[in-house]
C-alpha cells in the first residue's frame, strides 16, 4: 500500500509546484506590465511633446468657442439695448481657471449714425481710436469655468450710442472678438460678425 501512496504523494507535489510556478509567472507579468504603465504615465508629458514637436500629435486648444456658440438676440428696442445678454458657450479643455472678454469693433463707415462705445472707456489706457485688448477696458469674467468641461456665460453688450436721428428700424452690424483675459496678446479664441435690427417705439427715442 505503500507505493501507491508515495505515487499519489508525487503528483500531488506536481500539481502544486506547477500551480506555484504558474502563479509566479502570473505576478511577474503583472508586475512587469504595471511597470511600464507607470513609467508611460510618468513619461506622457515628454512622449506627448515629442509627438507634438514632430507632428504626430496635434494637441486641442484649452479653450474652444465656434462662431455659432456665440448668441445674439436678433433685435432689440434701443431703449432695452442695455438689458441684453450676449450668450456663449464652449469648452475648456485645461486645469487652470479660465477667464474671458469680448471685445467689439466700435464704429464702421457704413453706419454713422451709431458707435459701440468701450465700457470702461473713463481708464486712460481705454481711449483713443485704435483697436483695444485691454481686458479692463470690456467686462472680462473669470472664472468663467474652473478645470475642464464645457461651460456657459452671459455678457453684456458694450454700450451703443446713437449719433443721428435714427429710422424706425436700424439694422446694425456687431462684429466681435472672444479673447483669453490671461493671454490678451494672443490671437483671438473666435471672432465674428452679427446684424442686430434695433427698433424704436414711436416718439420714443
Amino acid at each position: 500500500m505503500s507505493a501507491p501512496n508515495k505515487e499519489s504523494e508525487k503528483s500531488g507535489s506536481d500539481w502544486i509546484e506547477l500551480v506555484t510556478g504558474r502563479i509566479g509567472k502570473i505576478t511577474a507579468l503583472v508586475g512587469a506590465i504595471g511597470g511600464l504603465l507607470l513609467l508611460i504615465l510618468t513619461q506622457i508629458d515628454k512622449i506627448q511633446n515629442e509627438a507634438v514637436r514632430v507632428g504626430l500629435y496635434s494637441p486641442r486648444p484649452c479653450v474652444e468657442v465656434n462662431a455659432d456658440d456665440v448668441v445674439f438676440p436678433k433685435t432689440v428696442k434701443y431703449s432695452e439695448w442695455d438689458d441684453m445678454r450676449i450668450r456663449l458657450k464652449g469648452r475648456n479643455n485645461c486645469n487652470r481657471p479660465l477667464g474671458l472678454y469680448v471685445t467689439f469693433v466700435r464704429r464702421t463707415a457704413s453706419e454713422p449714425r451709431f458707435i459701440l462705445r468701450v465700457p470702461h472707456e473713463e481708464l486712460p489706457e481705454c481711449r483713443g481710436k485704435a483697436p483695444l485688448q485691454e481686458p479692463k477696458c470690456w467686462d472680462p469674467k473669470k472664472p468663467v469655468a474652473i478645470g475642464k468641461g464645457n461651460w456657459e456665460w452671459a455678457t453684456l453688450p458694450p454700450p451703443l450710442s446713437q449719433l443721428s436721428d435714427p429710422r424706425l428700424i436700424e439694422t446694425i452690424s456687431v462684429t466681435w472678438e472672444v479673447r483669453d483675459y490671461d493671454e490678451p496678446t494672443k490671437p483671438p479664441i473666435a471672432v465674428g460678425s452679427v446684424p442686430i435690427e434695433v427698433t424704436y417705439e414711436t416718439g420714443k427715442p
